[in-house]
Protein backbone atom coordinates (compact mmCIF):
# COMPACT_ATOMS: atom_id res chain seq x y z
CA UNK A 1 0.00 0.00 0.00
CA UNK A 2 1.30 3.30 -1.04
CA UNK A 3 2.24 5.53 1.86
CA UNK A 4 -0.31 8.04 2.95
CA UNK A 5 1.91 11.56 2.94
CA UNK A 6 1.91 12.94 5.94
CA UNK A 7 1.09 10.21 8.97
CA UNK A 8 1.97 7.07 10.01
CA UNK A 9 0.12 3.92 8.82
CA UNK A 10 -2.38 3.04 11.34
CA UNK A 11 -3.31 -0.57 11.72
CA UNK A 12 -6.15 -0.60 13.39
CA UNK A 13 -9.61 2.16 13.09
CA UNK A 14 -12.34 3.13 14.94
CA UNK A 15 -15.12 1.51 14.27
CA UNK A 16 -18.10 3.45 15.42
CA UNK A 17 -20.66 1.42 17.95
CA UNK A 18 -23.98 3.24 15.96
CA UNK A 19 -22.79 1.05 12.90
CA UNK A 20 -22.30 -2.48 14.85
CA UNK A 21 -26.11 -2.32 16.67
CA UNK A 22 -27.49 -0.62 13.56
CA UNK A 23 -25.41 -2.88 10.92
CA UNK A 24 -26.07 -2.09 7.23
CA UNK A 25 -28.02 -5.46 5.71
CA UNK A 26 -30.48 -6.72 3.65
CA UNK A 27 -34.22 -6.97 5.02
CA UNK A 28 -37.40 -8.48 2.97
CA UNK A 29 -39.30 -5.45 4.68
CA UNK A 30 -38.16 -2.63 1.79
CA UNK A 31 -41.00 -0.22 0.58
CA UNK A 32 -40.08 1.21 -2.68
CA UNK A 33 -40.84 5.52 -2.64
CA UNK A 34 -39.69 8.46 -4.48
CA UNK A 35 -38.10 11.34 -2.50
CA UNK A 36 -39.11 15.21 -3.29
CA UNK A 37 -36.69 15.14 -6.77
CA UNK A 38 -39.07 12.31 -7.75
CA UNK A 39 -35.96 9.76 -7.75
CA UNK A 40 -36.49 6.06 -6.53
CA UNK A 41 -35.45 5.28 -3.05
CA UNK A 42 -36.00 2.36 -0.78
CA UNK A 43 -37.36 2.63 2.69
CA UNK A 44 -35.73 -0.28 4.88
CA UNK A 45 -36.91 -1.30 8.09
CA UNK A 46 -35.10 -3.44 10.39
CA UNK A 47 -34.86 -5.25 13.54
CA UNK A 48 -32.17 -5.76 15.85
CA UNK A 49 -30.95 -6.95 19.16
CA UNK A 50 -30.59 -3.09 20.30
CA UNK A 51 -34.31 -2.28 18.79
CA UNK A 52 -36.15 -1.62 15.32
CA UNK A 53 -34.99 1.06 12.78
CA UNK A 54 -34.61 1.72 9.23
CA UNK A 55 -32.73 3.41 6.27
CA UNK A 56 -33.56 5.31 3.54
CA UNK A 57 -30.75 4.36 0.59
CA UNK A 58 -30.98 4.85 -3.16
CA UNK A 59 -30.31 1.65 -3.47
CA UNK A 60 -29.35 -2.21 -2.21
CA UNK A 61 -25.74 -2.11 -1.61
CA UNK A 62 -23.29 -3.77 -3.17
CA UNK A 63 -19.79 -5.46 -1.77
CA UNK A 64 -17.97 -1.92 -2.80
CA UNK A 65 -20.02 -0.22 -0.95
CA UNK A 66 -19.11 -2.33 3.00
CA UNK A 67 -15.43 -1.68 1.54
CA UNK A 68 -15.75 1.55 0.71
CA UNK A 69 -17.07 2.31 4.25
CA UNK A 70 -14.58 0.60 5.78
CA UNK A 71 -11.61 2.63 4.01
CA UNK A 72 -13.92 5.85 4.97
CA UNK A 73 -13.90 5.10 8.32
CA UNK A 74 -10.02 4.14 8.16
CA UNK A 75 -9.09 7.62 6.85
CA UNK A 76 -11.66 9.44 8.85
CA UNK A 77 -9.85 7.86 11.91
CA UNK A 78 -6.17 8.19 10.29
CA UNK A 79 -6.76 11.86 9.63
CA UNK A 80 -9.20 12.68 12.91
CA UNK A 81 -10.69 15.25 10.89
CA UNK A 82 -14.16 16.00 9.99
CA UNK A 83 -13.09 17.18 6.95
CA UNK A 84 -10.38 15.59 4.88
CA UNK A 85 -8.48 15.04 1.58
CA UNK A 86 -6.77 11.56 0.06
CA UNK A 87 -5.45 10.42 -2.73
CA UNK A 88 -7.31 8.28 -4.82
CA UNK A 89 -4.21 6.04 -4.76
CA UNK A 90 -4.74 5.62 -1.43
CA UNK A 91 -8.17 4.49 -1.53
CA UNK A 92 -7.11 2.03 -4.00
CA UNK A 93 -4.35 0.85 -2.26
CA UNK A 94 -6.11 0.67 0.85
CA UNK A 95 -8.73 -1.33 -0.59
CA UNK A 96 -5.98 -3.72 -2.05
CA UNK A 97 -7.55 -2.99 -5.56
CA UNK A 98 -6.06 -2.64 -9.45
CA UNK A 99 -6.52 1.04 -10.52
CA UNK A 100 -9.11 0.97 -13.31
CA UNK A 101 -11.94 2.34 -13.83
CA UNK A 102 -13.92 0.18 -12.75
CA UNK A 103 -12.68 0.41 -9.20
CA UNK A 104 -12.54 3.96 -9.04
CA UNK A 105 -16.05 4.29 -10.50
CA UNK A 106 -16.58 1.88 -7.54
CA UNK A 107 -15.64 3.46 -4.74
CA UNK A 108 -16.99 6.64 -5.67
CA UNK A 109 -20.73 5.24 -6.32
CA UNK A 110 -19.68 3.63 -2.43
CA UNK A 111 -19.34 7.01 -1.43
CA UNK A 112 -22.64 8.33 -3.08
CA UNK A 113 -24.41 5.26 -1.10
CA UNK A 114 -22.78 6.43 2.25
CA UNK A 115 -24.01 10.14 1.81
CA UNK A 116 -27.71 9.36 0.41
CA UNK A 117 -28.43 6.75 2.84
CA UNK A 118 -29.77 7.94 6.14
CA UNK A 119 -30.47 6.05 9.36
CA UNK A 120 -33.56 6.53 12.11
CA UNK A 121 -32.43 4.95 15.32
CA UNK A 122 -35.21 5.23 18.19
CA UNK A 123 -32.87 4.08 20.48
CA UNK A 124 -29.57 5.41 20.27
CA UNK A 125 -27.46 4.42 23.84
CA UNK A 126 -26.38 8.32 25.77
CA UNK A 127 -22.45 8.10 25.90
CA UNK A 128 -23.04 10.58 29.42
CA UNK A 129 -25.63 9.19 31.02
CA UNK A 130 -25.06 5.13 29.94
CA UNK A 131 -28.72 4.41 29.04
CA UNK A 132 -30.78 3.84 26.01
CA UNK A 133 -34.40 5.07 25.69
CA UNK A 134 -36.97 4.92 23.34
CA UNK A 135 -37.80 8.46 21.42
CA UNK A 136 -41.18 9.64 20.13
CA UNK A 137 -43.28 6.85 21.09
CA UNK A 138 -46.83 7.09 20.48
CA UNK A 139 -49.67 6.35 22.64
CA UNK A 140 -50.26 2.68 21.71
CA UNK A 141 -45.97 2.50 22.45
CA UNK A 142 -45.20 2.38 18.62
CA UNK A 143 -41.95 4.33 17.00
CA UNK A 144 -43.04 7.87 15.66
CA UNK A 145 -40.70 7.77 12.47
CA UNK A 146 -41.63 11.22 11.45
CA UNK A 147 -40.92 13.02 14.72
CA UNK A 148 -37.40 11.70 15.83
CA UNK A 149 -35.17 13.78 17.64
CA UNK A 150 -32.47 15.42 14.86
CA UNK A 151 -29.38 13.22 16.79
CA UNK A 152 -31.36 10.14 16.18
CA UNK A 153 -31.85 10.84 12.23
CA UNK A 154 -28.14 10.59 10.81
CA UNK A 155 -25.78 9.96 7.91
CA UNK A 156 -22.07 8.89 7.19
CA UNK A 157 -21.40 11.57 5.06
CA UNK A 158 -22.45 14.84 4.22
CA UNK A 159 -20.65 15.09 0.77
CA UNK A 160 -18.20 14.11 -1.16
CA UNK A 161 -16.03 15.54 -3.85
CA UNK A 162 -13.85 13.95 -6.51
CA UNK A 163 -10.90 16.49 -7.04
CA UNK A 164 -8.64 16.54 -10.36
CA UNK A 165 -5.35 18.16 -11.46
CA UNK A 166 -5.60 19.42 -14.85
CA UNK A 167 -5.61 17.30 -17.84
CA UNK A 168 -4.99 14.68 -15.36
CA UNK A 169 -7.41 11.88 -13.86
CA UNK A 170 -9.51 12.62 -10.62
CA UNK A 171 -6.59 12.84 -8.16
CA UNK A 172 -8.07 12.90 -5.11
CA UNK A 173 -11.07 12.64 -3.01
CA UNK A 174 -12.36 15.46 -0.25
CA UNK A 175 -14.93 14.21 2.29
CA UNK A 176 -17.23 15.96 4.34
CA UNK A 177 -18.17 13.40 7.14
CA UNK A 178 -21.93 13.77 9.01
CA UNK A 179 -21.50 15.74 11.76
CA UNK A 180 -23.17 14.00 14.41
CA UNK A 181 -21.51 10.78 13.03
CA UNK A 182 -18.36 12.05 13.68
CA UNK A 183 -18.70 13.45 16.73
CA UNK A 184 -19.95 9.98 18.50
CA UNK A 185 -17.17 8.12 16.58
CA UNK A 186 -14.92 9.51 19.00
CA UNK A 187 -17.00 9.42 22.39
CA UNK A 188 -15.31 7.34 24.89
CA UNK A 189 -14.94 3.58 24.62
CA UNK A 190 -18.10 4.07 21.59
CA UNK A 191 -15.86 2.40 18.89
CA UNK A 192 -13.89 -0.99 18.66
CA UNK A 193 -10.89 -0.65 17.04
CA UNK A 194 -10.75 -3.20 14.28
CA UNK A 195 -7.38 -4.82 12.19
CA UNK A 196 -8.53 -2.88 8.82
CA UNK A 197 -6.61 -5.41 6.71
CA UNK A 198 -8.02 -8.70 8.88
CA UNK A 199 -11.85 -7.20 8.15
CA UNK A 200 -11.66 -6.08 4.55
CA UNK A 201 -12.17 -9.90 3.03
CA UNK A 202 -15.43 -10.32 5.17
CA UNK A 203 -18.85 -10.04 3.17
CA UNK A 204 -21.70 -8.73 5.02
CA UNK A 205 -23.12 -10.99 7.49
CA UNK A 206 -19.58 -12.18 8.61
CA UNK A 207 -18.68 -8.78 8.99
CA UNK A 208 -21.31 -7.81 11.63
CA UNK A 209 -21.14 -10.90 13.05
CA UNK A 210 -17.20 -9.98 13.81
CA UNK A 211 -17.87 -6.58 14.92
CA UNK A 212 -20.95 -7.47 17.31
CA UNK A 213 -18.40 -10.26 19.21
CA UNK A 214 -15.90 -7.97 19.24
CA UNK A 215 -17.77 -5.53 21.37
CA UNK A 216 -19.07 -7.86 23.86
CA UNK A 217 -16.77 -7.42 27.35
CA UNK A 218 -14.75 -11.29 26.73
CA UNK A 219 -15.38 -11.36 30.78
CA UNK A 220 -19.27 -11.26 30.69
CA UNK A 221 -19.81 -12.77 27.04
CA UNK A 222 -20.42 -15.89 28.39
CA UNK A 223 -23.45 -15.26 30.72
CA UNK A 224 -25.60 -13.66 28.47
CA UNK A 225 -27.27 -15.63 25.87
CA UNK A 226 -28.96 -14.33 22.34
CA UNK A 227 -31.65 -15.13 21.64
CA UNK A 228 -30.91 -17.02 17.91
CA UNK A 229 -33.86 -16.09 15.90
CA UNK A 230 -33.05 -11.92 16.76
CA UNK A 231 -29.39 -12.60 16.80
CA UNK A 232 -29.62 -14.00 12.69
CA UNK A 233 -31.76 -10.76 11.84
CA UNK A 234 -29.14 -8.58 13.25
CA UNK A 235 -26.45 -9.60 11.65
CA UNK A 236 -27.87 -9.74 8.24
CA UNK A 237 -29.54 -13.55 8.13
CA UNK A 238 -32.91 -12.98 6.57
CA UNK A 239 -33.97 -16.91 6.09
CA UNK A 240 -36.99 -17.40 8.25
CA UNK A 241 -35.72 -21.21 8.04
CA UNK A 242 -33.46 -22.15 10.93
CA UNK A 243 -31.54 -25.08 9.48
CA UNK A 244 -30.55 -22.54 6.57
CA UNK A 245 -30.10 -20.00 9.30
CA UNK A 246 -27.60 -22.06 10.97
CA UNK A 247 -25.53 -22.90 7.98
CA UNK A 248 -25.32 -19.60 6.72
CA UNK A 249 -24.01 -18.79 10.05
CA UNK A 250 -21.34 -21.31 10.69
CA UNK A 251 -20.04 -20.40 7.08
CA UNK A 252 -19.94 -16.51 8.40
CA UNK A 253 -18.07 -17.93 11.34
CA UNK A 254 -16.00 -19.92 9.83
CA UNK A 255 -15.20 -16.93 7.41
CA UNK A 256 -14.02 -14.92 10.70
CA UNK A 257 -11.58 -17.64 11.95
CA UNK A 258 -10.20 -17.93 8.46
CA UNK A 259 -8.51 -14.73 8.71
CA UNK A 260 -7.61 -15.68 12.40
CA UNK A 261 -9.97 -13.66 13.34
CA UNK A 262 -12.01 -14.30 17.16
CA UNK A 263 -10.15 -17.17 17.19
CA UNK A 264 -9.89 -18.11 21.15
CA UNK A 265 -13.94 -17.78 20.70
CA UNK A 266 -16.27 -20.41 20.48
CA UNK A 267 -20.25 -20.74 20.29
CA UNK A 268 -23.09 -23.24 20.99
CA UNK A 269 -26.75 -23.07 19.84
CA UNK A 270 -29.04 -24.82 22.15
CA UNK A 271 -33.43 -24.30 22.76
CA UNK A 272 -33.41 -21.31 20.40
CA UNK A 273 -30.84 -19.58 22.10
CA UNK A 274 -26.91 -18.54 21.05
CA UNK A 275 -23.65 -18.15 23.62
CA UNK A 276 -20.80 -16.90 22.59
CA UNK A 277 -17.57 -17.57 25.24
CA UNK A 278 -14.13 -17.96 25.38
CA UNK A 279 -12.23 -21.14 24.88
CA UNK A 280 -8.55 -20.45 26.18
CA UNK A 281 -7.44 -16.75 26.82
CA UNK A 282 -7.68 -13.12 25.34
CA UNK A 283 -3.84 -12.76 24.70
CA UNK A 284 -4.09 -13.75 20.52
CA UNK A 285 -7.48 -12.78 20.11
CA UNK A 286 -7.77 -9.72 17.56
Amino acid sequence: MTKPSNKKIIKKFKFPIDLIEFPIKYSEDAVTKKDDEGKRTLEVYLKGKYGPYHIETPRKYKLMDIRTLLATLYFTDYHKERIYTERFTNWLNLLEVEDTGFYRKSIIEGLDYLKKTTFYTPCLYDTEKQTRDYFNLKEDRKIDWKNLPSFSVWSILDSYHHLSEERKRKSEIKLYVGDSFYERIFKDRFFSLINFKKVLPLRDIALNLYLFVKRQDPKNIGNFPNNFKLFKEHIGITTKNITWARQIFEKAWQDIQDEGLLSDYEYKIREGKIWFYIKKSLEKSV
